[in-house]
């Protein structure tokens, strides 16, 4: 089973551009394309005189992408309502602002080998585990058993 590596986080929001970038199926059809654009994009966009950080979140912060339930394990008080929850890369984390409270932020390994890693803010960390820590509990967001994500399980 895989671990909650979670994190206790605050934001900026001054000094940053956003833009939405809609890949097209036709010219990326697959995952793969997709990804291999958005990396070279990010990296492209990194090497520009003035940029600190660039990096993408698959939805728009603060409003989020998805609103789903959770279920978290150990948690204090369970809680129905949905949370929002963002898929990103490692650097949105740097081009955000967003700082690191406690924990530990993703790297590289994590994601080369698909771990199913969370970061989470203050406000869930409170609302599931008041003043105990969020570090190594499971969370599990069983939406995404279904399509169009298909996760075969779904703990993070």
């Amino acid at each position: 089973m895989t671990r909650l590596y979670s994190a206790l986080l605050a934001a900026g929001i001054d000094h940053r551009l956003t833009l939405r970038l809609p890949l097209s199926a036709e010219r990326y059809p697959t995952a793969e394309r997709r990804t291999v654009f958005i990396r070279e994009a990010i990296e492209r966009i990194s090497a520009l005189p003035g940029v600190r950080a660039a990096g993408i979140n698959a939805g728009l912060h603060p409003l989020g992408s998805w609103t789903l339930p959770v279920e978290i394990r150990g948690s204090i008080a369970p809680d129905t309502r949905e949370v929002n929850v963002h898929q990103i890369n490692r650097t949105y984390l740097d081009a955000t602002g967003i700082r690191l409270l406690t924990g530990r932020w993703f790297e590289e390994p994590d994601l080369s080998a698909r771990r199913f890693l969370c970061v989470v803010n203050q406000t869930l960390a409170a609302r599931y585990f008041g003043g105990q820590s969020s570090l190594g509990k499971i969370e599990k967001i069983p939406r995404l058993q279904n399509p169009p994500f298909k996760l075969t399980d779904s703990p993070f």
